[in-house]
């Protein structure tokens, strides 16, 4: 596994267990840090394929319908596409840059 591939499959595993993964995006909060860390990811230039985060969010215990909802997000993210962070709470660039450090 690429260290690119690592720090995705971590940064997904550490979003999950952070968010009430059985309500996926529907709390402010939740949604707030997923868009942060996947704008972090984006950032440094970790691929976010669809199927590949599909995957992790469902070996991670997310409801079908949610971990595609998060993977249309991480797709859009990943096309360069804006993304509105509403409550911005710093959560997602921390971790993604924790992880990126732990792997060098």
């Amino acid at each position: 596994m690429s260290k690119i591939n690592i720090v995705l499959t971590e940064s997904i595993s550490a979003l999950s267990k952070r968010m009430n993964i059985q309500t996926g995006l529907l709390h402010s909060i939740d949604d707030s840090r997923a868009k942060e860390m996947l704008r972090a990811l984006h950032h440094h230039g970790v691929a976010m394929p669809y199927d590949e985060v599909l995957q992790l969010c469902i070996a991670n215990n997310w409801p079908e319908k949610h971990a595609v909802q998060f993977a249309k997000l991480a797709q859009r993210v990943s096309d360069g596409k804006r993304v509105r962070v509403k409550l911005p709470i710093g959560w997602g660039a921390d971790t993604v840059n924790k992880i990126i450090a732990s792997h060098l």
